[in-house]
């Protein structure tokens, strides 16, 4: 899941991953000041992007970096302007994508759930 927040201070990340995330789950970040804190409620993993560190072990935020260089690049690439107000929707669009980039029959699927609702 990912969601538009409105800033990136500890308060509002905190809150966002407290909807969105089960206690006791472990949660990986870079070393961002506004992730202290998450260990109080989670297994709190930390990966050190300003020494040099990018995977040590399972640790790691490759998936998430990759999410959001993939939505990034197909906001400039497809739509290349979003704006503010339609934003979340941009980002559900890209969040389902990403979910299902290894299902075969993607495409059929979202016809589909399209066709549901």
């Amino acid at each position: 899941k990912a969601r538009k927040v409105k800033n990136t201070q500890g308060k509002t990340l905190k809150m966002q991953i407290g909807e969105l995330v089960r206690g006791g789950s472990t949660v990986m970040t870079d070393e961002w000041a506004s992730y202290n804190g998450l260990a109080v409620k989670y297994i709190h993993e930390t990966i050190n992007h300003s020494s040099g560190e990018y995977v040590r072990g399972n640790v790691h935020t490759n998936g998430i970096e990759s999410f959001w260089a993939l939505m990034k690049r197909g906001i400039v690439g497809q739509y290349h302007k979003v704006s503010p107000r339609h934003l979340d929707k941009y980002i559900h669009e890209f969040a389902f994508r990403y979910n299902n980039r290894d299902v075969a029959v993607a495409f059929d699927l979202a016809l589909q759930k399209a066709v549901s609702i």
